[in-house]
């Protein structure tokens, strides 16, 4: 019967059957079976994002998790979008072309994700498979060479949100090029997301897991390289396992190139070890020949150095000199695009490298780049195919590039220091200073509310006053003991009386800016952090002001919500919005980066102080923004109960 279904559908698909993705005809094939289990046809669904998107894209409902997507969906709804894809396939094409049988790369790296969340303990598993899955839509888009990566991401990122895909999952796909050091204390599934990429480009592209993206990997997650190794290999071996159910051929490069991957990690560790190892009394440079023979075999070579604008080395007792922009220059090439060239004495177009060649003994050079401070290594091979040690070479330039640097670092004269018992002891000066101008204002603020009187209208504004006053002096204190462990105080408190006082505090000072609270009116009294929150609140609220100097018709809304769930616990919401001129991505990525903000000296501490603060409450703060002239909204959650 499954055959005769699949005939029929054959025969009114045409020839356009013949041209479907193998993981729809695999989706098709599923659907058909007798008592297909509806976690059979799910499965199938998520092995390409061309068919996920597809199906999301027919839900009228949120998604408040990636995961639970098919809770939309029943099972007849599934089978017949199995069943339309087929017959008019443009009905279960994404919203945006997608490549024929362009499902390889992102299954490998939905596969990477899922593998990396489990080994690593930082998030689910299914959830980082999706949201990898989903990301791959970038590939898709058509691109415009004016535009940069981001903007791409961005636009995937928007029509997901479209369709209703969560924040966590949109800012995931939107940020997924960033630098990985750039998204530390970002949600655990961000992370996930850019590290499977970072992974899969270098897979892809058959380079060496090298100490840079190992480095900013165990950075950010709590993983070791072996355990990174592992990745690779489960990663591959699910890979191969997936193209089997399908029945698709699985690519020739594939295994390979993560076993490669993963075998390139060894060596280049085991290489970098002999050449930054204790016995430093050769020099580098007779280390990294001594390295690559023991790998390559007898070998001549010659390392050309970086010297201001040209490449200089030592040619049978005599300096050789090629300027880097040399056209004609395979070594000024190949330090240029550091990447591996290969050459034989018949490509070489400056005499100087011929020559070369002649003293090297060989008529097969390969050129290897060692970064841009260490130059390019020529190596003289006998066999002019280098394809089998392709791995052992990329290892090699790597292992070099890092030991170089790590030999510059270690010879830079270290950074000044600064006695930490000076720093406490001047601290202490000056918040005792502080401390006595609050205590006189204290005083005076006193004397002044007792002359007002009970029944003044003034009388809430100055009690506000007071309770900041004591805050502020709070805060000195903690200060006046830096360096030492400092224990947040919790109280029972009312978060929207507290949201309410600060907005009437800031009013004061800014007339012309309109300030509106939305509290959620069920959130009950609470044991808060009230110091803390208030600090977070206020700083947050400044940083809305000042983004609003140049604004027609200023407005902050500061919304409250006291029922939102955060990886299964509760949390309060606030958030506090601007229609203000917006920001770049850029922008956003460096606010809560108090070395790299763009306000001015002084300026642009208040979010890290407030990132600190809600870091030590177990708490998280976000910035979303739709562009240039669209306002800002910062998200700030607070954990509460067990």
């Amino acid at each position: 019967m499954l055959s005769e279904a699949l005939r029929r559908f054959r025969t009114h698909a045409g020839a356009q059957f013949p041209a479907l993705s193998r993981t729809l005809q695999h989706f098709l094939t599923v659907s058909l079976q007798p008592n297909v289990e509806k976690s059979e046809l799910v499965g199938a669904i998520e092995r390409d994002p061309a068919i996920l998107i597809s199906v999301l894209s027919a839900s009228s409902a949120s998604l408040p998790e990636s995961s639970q997507w098919h809770l939309h969906f029943s099972l007849s709804m599934l089978q017949a979008m199995a069943i339309d894809g087929v017959v008019r396939p443009t009905q279960l094409d994404s919203p945006v072309p997608a490549p024929l049988d362009g499902w390889q790369r992102p299954l490998k790296r939905s596969l990477l994700a899922a593998t990396l969340a489990r080994k690593a303990s930082i998030c689910d598993p299914e959830e980082a498979r999706l949201v990898a899955l989903l990301s791959e839509l970038c590939g898709w888009l058509p691109i415009d060479p004016q535009e940069d990566v981001s903007t791409n991401e961005e636009r995937a990122a928007v029509f997901l949100e479209s369709i209703g895909c969560t924040t966590i999952i949109c800012d995931a796909v939107r940020y997924q090029s960033m630098p990985l050091d750039s998204l530390t204390g970002t949600y655990p599934v961000i992370q996930a997301n850019a590290i499977s990429r970072s992974l899969l480009d270098c897979v892809d592209s058959a380079t060496v897991l090298d100490l840079e993206l190992t480095q900013a990997i165990e950075s950010l997650v709590t993983i070791t390289p072996s355990r990174v190794d592992d990745v690779l290999q489960i990663a591959a071996h699910e890979y191969h396992r997936a193209c089997q159910i399908i029945g698709s051929d699985l690519p020739t490069d594939t295994t390979a190139l993560a076993a490669d991957a993963s075998t390139g990690a060894v060596f280049y560790r085991a290489m970098v070890g002999d050449m930054v190892g204790e016995d430093r009394a050769s020099p580098l440079e007779d280390r990294m020949t001594q390295v690559a023979r023991s790998l390559l075999g007898p070998l001549a070579t010659c390392h050309f150095r970086p010297d201001a604008s040209c490449l200089e080395a030592d040619l049978d007792g005599s300096p050789v000199r090629i300027h880097q922009d040399a056209r004609q220059s395979l070594v000024a090439r190949c330090y240029r695009q550091q990447r591996i060239l290969t050459s034989s004495k018949a490509d070489l177009k400056l005499l100087v490298e011929q020559q070369l060649a002649s003293w090297l003994g060989q008529r097969n050079i390969v050129w290897l780049p060692l970064g841009r401070q260490a130059g390019v290594l020529a190596l003289a091979m006998a066999d002019p195919d280098v394809t089998r040690q392709s791995v052992l070479l990329a290892a090699l330039a790597q292992a070099s590039a890092d030991a170089y640097a790590h030999s510059l670092e270690q010879n830079a004269t270290p950074p000044p220091t600064i006695e930490v018992d000076k720093v406490r002891e001047e601290a202490r000066q000056i918040t005792h200073e502080v401390n006595n101008g609050l205590s006189i204002t204290q005083n005076y603020l006193r004397a002044l509310t007792a002359r007002l009187g009970d029944e003044s209208a003034s009388l809430k504004e100055a009690s506000i006053i007071s309770d900041e006053l004591k805050r502020i002096a709070t805060i000195v204190q903690r200060y006046a003991g830096i360096g030492s462990p400092q224990t947040l105080v919790y109280r029972v408190m009312s978060l929207n009386r507290m949201i309410e006082e600060q907005v009437t505090l800031m009013k004061a000072s800014a007339p012309t800016i309109a300030m509106e609270v939305r509290g959620d009116d069920s959130i009950p009294e609470l044991e808060l952090a009230e110091d803390a929150i208030k600090q977070v609140v206020l700083n947050v609220l400044k940083n809305a002001m000042e983004a609003l100097s140049d604004t027609g018709s200023p407005t902050i809304v500061i919304t409250t919500e006291g029922a939102v769930n955060v990886d299964g616990r509760p949390h309060l919401e606030i958030v506090i919005s601007d229609n203000g001129p917006g920001m770049s991505q850029e922008e956003r990525l460096g606010l809560f980066n108090s070395t790299s903000s763009a306000k001015g000296e002084g300026r642009g501490l208040g979010l890290t102080i407030a990132r600190q603060l809600l870091d030590e409450m177990g708490g998280l703060i976000s910035c979303r923004t739709n562009g240039r002239d669209a306002g800002t909204s910062f998200q700030i959650l607070l954990p509460i109960g067990v």
